[in-house]
């Protein structure tokens, strides 16, 4: 019998880089709704003994509210200090502004086709922690029965099974999920250019109370600053801090849209709670050219079906 999507993606492990771009469960961090479906079908066929996926979602608020609720529980959905208040006192609160709320970062829902394609479930660590695995798997199973209660195969095909493979050339028309695209943009990525842009720097902007490499050279808060810049490297094309770096839009109707600069590193500086700074806009241009590189390289692996080699950075033991 098939493994489950939410046993598949709570192990997932994107191949490449050097060998373990992981992503993290969920994370209460940034949630929003998809466009398809209330949550309201018969949930047949899914695997959860016949709950709808709305059943499914109360079910799991409650330990929603006890792991996300210190920062997302609220009613001011444009709260970017400590996260915009999606949680509701209840079950029908949280859904309906869940299912309602755009990101304030691309404007796109955040609960997507599939675990794979919502940045609800795989957002990881970030100022709070990421989902447990048991309200992961919870999460997994809710956003899979509202996509098959649309009428919408999970992952837009591709049900995650298995973890993405680098071998395998990227899928005609592009990927299928924001976590396939993320791993092939990933591979794109060359040490060379993380040098040569100078993205190396942004590990040193000052603020307040130091150098970021400071409190994130080991992963601190879902940021991976490291002052040896093959280590920064290295981490940066993982799960979750390639999302301080790019993320994805996820269109109205859950299916995965296109690849864009986060902007996190930029916005950082202007969360309460977070030491003051204001990012040198050397370093600001250093990460958009880094992407411009980037994303000229996967996008014409897409277009030639020939997926990126990853690079090993220059002082990288092998693995």
């Amino acid at each position: 019998m098939r493994q489950s999507i939410a046993a598949a993606l709570a192990a997932l492990f994107l191949v490449g880089c050097v060998g373990e771009m992981v992503t993290a469960p969920g994370g209460g961090g940034n949630g929003d709704g998809s466009g398809n479906g209330d949550g309201s079908g018969d949930g047949s066929g899914d695997g959860t003994g016949g709950a709808t996926a709305r059943e499914l979602f109360d079910a799991l608020n409650g330990q929603q509210l006890i792991e996300c609720g210190a920062c997302h529980l609220g009613t001011n959905l444009a709260d970017t200090a400590t996260g915009p208040d999606y949680l509701g006192a209840t079950g029908a609160e949280s859904h309906d502004a869940l299912i309602g709320y755009r990101s304030y970062q691309d404007q796109s829902p955040l609960v997507g086709d599939s675990p794979g394609n919502s940045k609800l479930y795989v957002y990881g660590v970030h100022a709070g922690p990421a989902l447990s695995p048991a309200l992961a798997e919870q999460m997994a199973a809710w956003i899979e029965t509202r996509a098959v209660e649309a009428g919408v195969t999970p992952g837009g095909g591709d049900e995650g099974d298995d973890a993405p493979d680098d071998s395998v050339p990227p899928p005609a028309g592009g990927p299928g999920t924001l976590v396939d695209a993320l791993t092939q943009f990933a591979n794109c990525m060359t040490f060379a250019d993380f040098q040569t842009t100078q993205f190396t720097t942004v590990a040193a902007q000052q603020t307040a109370e130091g150098q970021c490499y400071g409190c994130h050279a080991a992963g601190t808060g879902g940021a991976y600053l490291a002052q040896d810049a093959a280590t920064f490297y290295d981490n940066q094309r993982k799960m979750p801090y390639i999302l301080k770096f790019v993320t994805g839009t996820v269109n109205e109707d859950g299916s995965f849209g296109e690849l864009v600069l986060s902007g996190r590193y930029e916005l950082k500086q202007a969360d309460n709670g977070h030491p003051n700074y204001l990012m040198d806009p050397a370093r600001l241009q250093a990460i958009q050219q880094f992407y411009d590189l980037t994303a000229t390289r996967y996008q014409a692996a897409l277009a030639s079906g020939t997926p990126c080699t990853p690079d090993t950075p220059a002082g990288t033991p092998p693995q």
